[in-house]
């Protein structure tokens, strides 16, 4: 009975084991961000991103806190945050990279919770981002004005997201609605920050209203570089990046690999006679087909983990 009972707690944490690994190998491609590139939702950036690359800007995405920092000089797109908070540390470097001639483009969200895992980011920046109160019937769709030449263009934002100075920082107002502002710059060095007050400008079913398209490749034809990075590394949460960086450096397929061994022989384990089994005749095909399924989802998994 002890036996039994020490192999059924062995096979329990082996299996716990098997699946822990399995879920870490595959679960950064079961997150679904907001306003990321992989969204195709109104509220997504994949059009944006496919925009860019119509124009042939080479376009790629940082996901994990280990991917090294974009190429100087490039464009940097910084969604609203999924799930972690920009540090300090975080936001001194992006301005120390903007300073280099780098062009950032920050956006802001109406869910609070987002705009504040910006608030290091948008502190150093010199701004803040927040709802103001506007008429029911402006909340769908509102025209943004520019504030000089340079900016003439229109603007068409959805809801109600702003973004404010904040303290002694020159910054300019690029576009405005009313008295708030949509768009502030702020020049730094050779490189220059924008901070958009609503993502709305950019996503899915922004992009092709007024100029907001045209908006958007402005801001990548004036980067010193054709490049556009996407930093979506804040759609997860920190302790994930392990999991990115092991699956970035090829591990990915062996950690599933590794859970396959575990958890096939397990399996294969419940085809053994036990006592009190009836014999099994030669057309008795019953197929295991717990076992089958199990093994055909390993197979999956591993073959998803692979790519």
């Amino acid at each position: 009975m002890r036996r039994t009972a020490l192999a059924i707690l062995a096979s329990v944490l082996l299996i716990l084991l098997g699946v822990t690994l399995l879920k870490g190998s595959v679960a950064l491609e079961n997150d679904d961000p907001t306003a990321s590139v992989a969204n195709g939702a109104p509220r997504g950036l994949l059009a944006l991103s496919l925009l860019f690359a119509a124009r042939d800007a080479p376009v790629s995405v940082l996901r994990s806190f280990n991917d090294p920092a974009p190429a100087d000089g490039t464009l940097l797109v910084v969604p609203p945050p999924e799930r972690s908070s920009w540090t300090e540390q975080e936001a001194v470097a992006l301005l120390a990279w903007v300073d280099r001639g780098g062009r950032a483009l920050v956006l802001c969200d109406e869910d609070d919770a987002r705009n504040r895992r910006l608030g290091a980011l948008l502190e150093a920046v010199g701004v803040s981002c927040e709802r103001v109160n506007v008429a029911i019937g402006d909340v769908a769709l509102t025209s943004a004005q520019g504030t000089m030449a340079g900016f003439a263009r229109e603007l068409a934002v959805r809801g109600a997201g702003r973004v404010r100075p904040k303290g002694p920082t020159p910054v300019v107002p690029a576009w405005r609605v009313g008295n708030d502002d949509v768009v502030i710059k702020r020049q730094l060095g050779a490189g220059l920050v924008t901070v958009v007050g609503s993502a709305t400008v950019l996503t899915n079913d922004g992009l092709a209203t007024a100029d907001d398209a045209v908006f958007a490749l402005d801001e990548q034809r004036r980067a010193p570089t054709a490049a556009v990075v996407f930093d979506e590394r804040h759609h997860q949460l920190r302790h994930q990046g392990v999991w990115a960086a092991a699956l970035t450096r090829g591990l990915g397929p062996l950690t599933a690999l590794l859970a396959l061994l575990l958890l096939v022989p397990l399996s294969l384990l419940g085809l053994a006679p036990r006592p009190g089994d009836a014999p099994r005749g030669e057309d008795d095909d019953d197929g295991a087909p717990a076992a089958a399924a199990q093994a055909r989802a390993l197979a999956a998994l591993l073959a998803r983990a692979g790519r």
